[in-house]
C-alpha cells in the first residue's frame, strides 16, 4: 500500500513537562496500567488484555484491547498532543456504547514513560483500511528541543471489521519481578465498572486474573455490610446530590491489613480519590475494620475539574468537593455507630452460644448501680480485640460467677431455707409474697424445732406465735442464744442473754405481723401494686429472716 504524502507525526512538549508528569506521577505500575485500561474503557472496548513477561531477554509489558482504535489523524490531533481539554473542544461526554468519558486532563498517555523507556503503539479502526504502529523512545524524546517525531509506519489493515490498540512497553525500569496477585489487586482497587461488558484479564503466561470488583477484598472475612443508597436516604442533610450515591460499606470480622481499609470514591466507574475516611480522624478502632466503595458518577459533570491529575484525591478544598466530604462524613459516622451496635450483638449471640448465658436478661435482673458496673466491664471487654471466642466466653463466664443472675439477692447470703422459700417470687417481683413465703418457711421451721424439743406452741393458747416459742421467760421452750460464750469462755451477762432471747421473740413475732398478717385481710395483687413493699425492702426483711432462721438452726 502507498502512504499519502502528509505531514510527520510529531510530539510537542516541554521535556520537563514529560519528566515530571510521567515518571514522577506514574511511577508504580498499577497506576501506569490504571491509565491504558482507563483509555481503553474510553474507547469502548469490551477485552483488555495485559500480560505481564519476564524473560532473561528482559521484562516487557503488553496491553491489548478491542476498543474502536485511533486512525492517523486521531494519533496526531488527538493522542500525541500533550493537556488536551477534551470538553473544551466540545468531544462526545459519552462514546459508542454510552459509558461517560472518564478522560478529562489528557496527561494519563504520559502514565507510558513512568514505567518503560521504549512505546510500541498498534492500532487500527473499524473500515479504515489503514493500521498504524509507532514508538516513542524516552532517551530520544527527553533530549529532543520541543518536538518528537516517532518512528511511524502503517500497514494494510487486513481485517476490517475488526478494531483495537495494542501497547507494547520494553526497556522497563523496574527491577523486581511481577507479583501478578498485587498487581491484579491494586489494579481492581482502581475501577469500579469491571464485569460482563467490560472485562480485564491480568497474565504472566501462566496464570491469568480476571480483574473483578471482588478481587479487591480477597482473603477478606466480612462480618456486616451497608448499602450506601440506603444510608444516604437516612441521614438528616440537604446535600442536593446525596440520593445520586451508591455503592457498599462492609466490615472484617477482625482489624483488616492497612491497605484493605477505608472507603475509595469512584466516578462513571474510576478511582477518583483512594481509599479513606475523608478528613475523619482514624484513631477509633472502628476504623480497622471498615472497607468498601461509594460511586459518586455526578462529580464528573461539574465544570470545575474536582479530580487531581493522579486520581489519587480530590479538590477537597474546592466547594462542591467540601460539601460532599462533609456529607461523607456523616455516613461514615452513622456506620461507625450502628457497627458497634452490631458488633455488640453479634458478640453476646457468640458468647451465648459458648457459655449458655443470655447477657441482656443477666443484666435485667441486676439492681441500678450493680448493672452500671457490670455494663461498664462487659463494654471494656469488647473493646479488646485481642480476645478470641473461648476465652471472650472464659472471662464472661468468670464474671458471671462472681456476679450472678439476681447478684444482689445472692449477695445476701441467705439462709438455705429462705432461698428456697422465696427466690422464686423474688424472680417474679413479688416482693410482698416473697417475704410472705418465707415468713411462713421460718415459722414452721420453729414449730418443727420445738415439737422436736418435746413442746407444741400450736396447743398453747395466746396470740402471739412467737411468744409461745421464744423468749427471756424461763419456762420459754427455745433459747437461742443461752449456750454463747465470751471469748475467754465467761457466760455474757444474764440482762444480755435475756435481750438476746426477748429480741428473737419481737422480731420474729414483728415481721410475721407485717408480712404475713396482711394476706389475711388484702389480695396478694393489691399489696404488689401498691409497692409498699420496695425491692430493698424485700431484701433487707429476707436477711432479717435468715439472721433469726440461723439463730434457731444454732439450738442444741
Amino acid at each position: 500500500m502507498t502512504t499519502p504524502e502528509r505531514q510527520k507525526l510529531e510530539l510537542k512538549f516541554d521535556p520537563s513537562t514529560i519528566e515530571d508528569l510521567g515518571i514522577k506521577m506514574y511511577s508504580q505500575l498499577p497506576s501506569a496500567l490504571a491509565e491504558l485500561v482507563a483509555n481503553a474503557y474510553d474507547a469502548s472496548a469490551e477485552n483488555v488484555e495485559i500480560l505481564l513477561s519476564d524473560t532473561p531477554n528482559g521484562k516487557k509489558i503488553e496491553i491489548v484491547d478491542d476498543g474502536e482504535g485511533m486512525s492517523y489523524d486521531d494519533i496526531q490531533n488527538k493522542f500525541l498532543r500533550i493537556g488536551r481539554k477534551q470538553r473544551k473542544e466540545g468531544a462526545p461526554r459519552k462514546n459508542s456504547k454510552g459509558r461517560s468519558i472518564t478522560g478529562r486532563k489528557g496527561l494519563g498517555k504520559l502514565a507510558l514513560f513512568g514505567i518503560g523507556k521504549k512505546i510500541t503503539i498498534t492500532s487500527s479502526q473499524k473500515n479504515n483500511e489503514e493500521t498504524v504502529t509507532f514508538s516513542l523512545d524516552w532517551d530520544k524524546i527527553i533530549n529532543a528541543e520541543g518536538i518528537y517525531n516517532p518512528d511511524t509506519t502503517t500497514t494494510i489493515n487486513k481485517n476490517f471489521t475488526q478494531s483495537g490498540t495494542k501497547i507494547v512497553l520494553t526497556d522497563l525500569k523496574r527491577v523486581s519481578g511481577f507479583d501478578i496477585d498485587n498487581i491484579a489487586i491494586s489494579l481492581s482497587k482502581m475501577f469500579n465498572c469491571l464485569g460482563e461488558n467490560f472485562k480485564v484479564t491480568i497474565s504472566n503466561g501462566e496464570t491469568a486474573i480476571p480483574l473483578t470488583r471482588e478481587l479487591r477484598y480477597k482473603n477478606v472475612v466480612q462480618q456486616f455490610q451497608w448499602d450506601v443508597e440506603a444510608l444516604a436516604k437516612e441521614i438528616d442533610s440537604d446535600y442536593p446530590h446525596k440520593y445520586k450515591l451508591r455503592g457498599t460499606i462492609i466490615s472484617t470480622k477482625l482489624p483488616a491489613r492497612s491497605d484493605l481499609r477505608g472507603i475509595c470514591l469512584y466516578a462513571n466507574g474510576r478511582l477518583v480519590n483512594i481509599p479513606g475516611f475523608f478528613g475523619l480522624p482514624e484513631a477509633e478502632h472502628v476504623y480497622s475494620y471498615l472497607s468498601g466503595w461509594i460511586d459518586a458518577d455526578y462529580i464528573d459533570e461539574f465544570d470545575e475539574d474536582l479530580t487531581s491529575t493522579d486520581r489519587q484525591s480530590l479538590n477537597w478544598d474546592m466547594p462542591e468537593a467540601d460539601e460532599l466530604r462533609k456529607f461523607l462524613q456523616k455516613l461514615i459516622r452513622k456506620v461507625a455507630t450502628d457497627w458497634n451496635s452490631k458488633r455488640k450483638e453479634e458478640k453476646k449471640k457468640r458468647q451465648k452460644e459458648i457459655t449458655n448465658i443470655d447477657v441482656d436478661k443477666w443484666i435485667d435482673t441486676l439492681t441500678n448501680d450493680i448493672r452500671t458496673s457490670v455494663t461498664k466491664t462487659l463494654d471494656s471487654l469488647d473493646s479488646i480485640n485481642s480476645l478470641d471466642d473461648k476465652e471472650y466466653g472464659e472471662v464472661i463466664n468468670e464474671i458471671h460467677e462472681l456476679i450472678p443472675d439476681y447478684a444482689q439477692y445472692h449477695f445476701r447470703s441467705l439462709h438455705p431455707e429462705i432461698q428456697k422459700a422465696s427466690f422464686e417470687e423474688y424472680k417474679s417481683a413479688n416482693y410482698y409474697s416473697a417475704v410472705n413465703e418465707a415468713c411462713k418457711s421460718y415459722y414452721n421451721y420453729a414449730t418443727k424445732k420445738a415439737v422436736q424439743n418435746g413442746f407444741d406452741p400450736r396447743k398453747a393458747s395466746g396470740k402471739n406465735r412467737f411468744g409461745k416459742i421464744f423468749g427471756s421467760d424461763p419456762d420459754k421452750l427455745l433459747k437461742v442464744v443461752s449456750m454463747i460464750r465470751k471469748k475467754n469462755g465467761d457466760e455474757f451477762n444474764i440482762e444480755t442473754i435475756a435481750d438476746l432471747e426477748e429480741s428473737q421473740m419481737l422480731l420474729s413475732e414483728g415481721i410475721f405481723t407485717g408480712f404475713r398478717n396482711p394476706i389475711s385481710h388484702e389480695t396478694a395483687l393489691d399489696l404488689k401494686e401498691s409497692k409498699i413493699i420496695t425491692e430493698q425492702h424485700c431484701l433487707d426483711a429476707l436477711s432479717l429472716l435468715s439472721m433469726l432462721f440461723q439463730r434457731v438452726d444454732n439450738i442444741k
